[in-house]
């Protein structure tokens, strides 16, 4: 006997929810870098003025009833329609997906583009710069990272990054997710993060930055992800005030670490100021980096 859809809704409840709990129909083979919509569906089963949120790809969105599209969080009843849209990746096969969340169920849209011969492509690699030091409030410090291929390219390389928080999260480091070109015939480009400086103490920190999808080259798997290294440099200052040798040294090796003779020599400084001794070990290296770059008022701080 064959009972129609409406009939068993009502007979087992539990039945329109699975149905609204389906994901929305995936779309291949879609454009790159375009904004593809998913299906229009009409919600049943989620109940009345529940609450909606959107994550996942990139601009990720939703419209209500054919509204505008937005990524705010929202809310919605049986009965209204739901779209969700996102911006398609690129290159080969690349998936790109969208989660919508009705009150305590979700659902999906994913977008996939068309594979494409990658054979002949150079690989493409990433890799941070030296630890850089944080810096003190107001001043403006930037981590470098190199993106390299295997051989120059016949045509333009584009390529997705994201940071990735470690030690180190969106407090330490402006969040990077861009896209960075190499031009045809050339091998390298380069990215910077913004590092975000204070006055704090803290412990030398860590993030990375990741390579996502990519165009006219293939990713790297053993060199797809960079780790980069924040240097605090604050603890100089707090000499000034606190001229304890342990804590004046380890601001000079900090300072040591990323070739900053001035700093290391400030803190110093402050360590004979509070009548501490320095290490014999320290002041000879400190000594052998000033002498390679030219500083000619280290041997005063050390008499």
């Amino acid at each position: 006997m064959r009972v129609a859809l409406p009939i068993l809704a009502a007979l087992c409840p539990g039945l329109a929810a699975a149905q609204v709990a389906a994901d929305f129909p995936t779309r291949i083979d879609v454009p790159e870098s375009t904004f593809i919509y998913s299906a229009t569906q009409t919600l049943t089963g989620v109940g009345d003025d529940i609450t909606l949120t959107v994550s996942g790809g990139r601009n990720s969105q939703y419209s209500i009833d054919g509204g505008d599209f937005t990524n705010d969080t929202g809310r919605i009843s049986d009965g209204q329609t739901l779209t969700l849209r996102h911006v398609s990746g690129f290159g080969s096969l690349v998936e790109t997906n969208s989660t919508v969340a009705l009150g305590d169920q979700t659902r999906r849209f994913t977008s996939i583009t068309p594979e494409i011969d990658v054979g002949g492509l150079p690989s493409l690699s990433i890799h941070a710069g030296p630890p850089v030091a944080e810096g003190l409030a107001g001043s403006a410090t930037r981590q470098r990272f190199e993106l390299r291929l295997s051989a120059p390219a016949n045509q333009a390389v584009e390529v997705e990054l994201r940071t990735v928080a470690g030690t180190a999260d969106a407090t330490d480091f402006v969040p990077l997710d861009q896209v960075v070109a190499i031009p045809a015939g050339a091998r390298y480009g380069f990215a910077a993060v913004q590092i975000v400086p204070d006055n704090a103490m803290e412990p030398t920190e860590h993030y990375q930055v990741q390579l996502g999808s990519v165009r006219g080259a293939v990713i790297d798997p053993t060199a797809s992800t960079a780790e980069a290294v924040i240097v605090d440099d604050d603890q100089s200052t707090a000499c000034a005030t606190l001229p304890a040798m342990g804590l004046c040294a380890g601001a000079a090796e900090g300072a040591l670490a990323s070739r900053r003779v001035p700093a290391a020599v400030a803190a110093l400084r402050r360590a004979h100021e509070g009548g501490a001794e320095v290490p014999p070990a320290l002041s000879a290296r400190l000594l052998a980096l000033a002498a390679g770059q030219g500083v000619r008022t280290l041997a005063n701080v050390l008499e």
